[in-house]
């Protein structure tokens, strides 16, 4: 998997171990202080996509939608943050978590679902995955690692 400054890697995964798997590979490629903000519908697999990454990165506990808590931090050989802005609305309320003092941690990776709902907090070269559902069920993951995305 090729992270190009210039256009997206588009991949298509037809199972959750696949999607797991492409995200296992990102993983591979991550490093303290990135930034990963993953958009698509409910259902899409954005979770999925973090346990990925969690699994690449040696977390041994189970990772779990962070809906309801916001941010958990998992143990790994890069430490893990997982952001779920879901039930937020908006930059102002996902301050008020304390998101940006993770954004700023450089010795954490930070993955952020729903993230489109604070994309002006985030570093310009936070590393977008967009993930949406074809009508056979499969899984379109665009990765992109460009300037400011909306």
């Amino acid at each position: 998997m090729c992270l190009n400054q210039s256009r997206p890697t588009r991949l298509i995964s037809d199972s959750a171990a696949r999607t797991r798997a492409i995200a296992a590979e990102l993983a591979e490629r991550l490093q303290p202080g990135d930034v990963v903000a993953l958009r698509g519908p409910m259902g899409a697999g954005k979770t999925v996509f973090v346990k990925g990454i969690a699994d690449a990165f040696g977390v041994r506990e189970p990772v779990t939608s962070a809906t309801f808590t916001i941010i958990t931090e998992y143990e790994g050989r890069i430490p893990l943050v997982h952001a779920d802005l879901y039930r937020l609305h908006g930059s102002a309320e996902a301050a008020e978590t304390g998101l940006q003092d993770y954004l700023r941690d450089s010795s954490v990776v930070v993955v952020i679902e729903w993230a489109e709902r604070a994309s002006d907090l985030y570093p310009s070269d936070t590393i977008w995955i967009s993930i949406s559902v074809s009508e056979d069920g499969r899984r379109a993951i665009a990765i992109d690692r460009t300037e400011q995305q909306p």
